[in-house]
């Protein structure tokens, strides 16, 4: 009896312990997304960071960190202007590679998941023009998502973006119409098709979009 009591207390304290890891992360995971809706995406970044060095098991970290990471580099992009220094372009290339990887980790630890692979492919939609080959990663990341959730019209769109990007309207204009497809009342998909009707030259047809 007094040996089952004593593995019992074991169980309790290991329980324990290896719970005090995950309860730190979800602290500093907390203060990350309070920071971040202060607008303060480097202590966001931090705690964020944090809370992945407690707990590095849970997918929706890593995806926020992706985010952050990404939100970071562009908001200092857009203060340096033209007079961007080395170690800021550094520190903006390092973000950027690591939204990439955070975003990929998310996959990684919940494949399954179609808004683990949606955020991918917004990572990688975001970088297209910067990092290469983005536009076929953003492809493949939203078409996984879509084939987990193929009734998510914002997927359709996201793929008929990537195409518009690219500049292959006549695939752009057929995702739009998925998406439409999918919801009928979409304001956003009927703006996107006409985009791409109009980038086809059918003026009549993007007209009729817009009604």
């Amino acid at each position: 009896k007094r040996l089952a009591e004593l593995f019992g207390i074991i169980i309790v304290l290991a329980t324990f312990f290896l719970l005090i890891p995950y309860f730190r992360a979800e602290l500093s995971y907390k203060e990350s997304l309070e920071a971040l809706n202060q607008n303060q995406p480097q202590s966001a970044y931090q705690k964020n960071l944090a809370a992945i060095q407690f707990f590095p098991y849970k997918d929706s970290y890593h995806l926020t960190l992706s985010q952050i990471s990404l939100a970071w580099a562009n908001a200092l992009a857009q203060s340096a202007n033209q007079q961007i220094t080395t170690e800021q372009k550094t520190l903006i290339g390092q973000l950027l590679g690591q939204a990439i990887n955070q975003a990929k980790l998310a996959v990684t630890l919940a494949p399954n998941k179609a808004s683990n692979l949606e955020n991918l492919g917004l990572i990688y939609k975001n970088l297209i023009g910067v990092a290469a080959d983005s536009d076929r990663w953003s492809l493949a990341a939203f078409n996984s998502a879509s084939g987990l959730n193929p009734t998510n019209p914002i997927l359709q769109l996201e793929i008929g973006g990537v195409y518009f990007a690219q500049k292959n309207y006549e695939q752009a204009e057929r995702f739009f119409q998925n998406a439409l497809f999918l919801k009928k009342d979409y304001s956003n998909g009927f703006y996107n098709l006409a985009l791409a009707q109009h980038a086809q030259g059918k003026m009549s047809q993007a007209k009729d979009s817009l009604k």
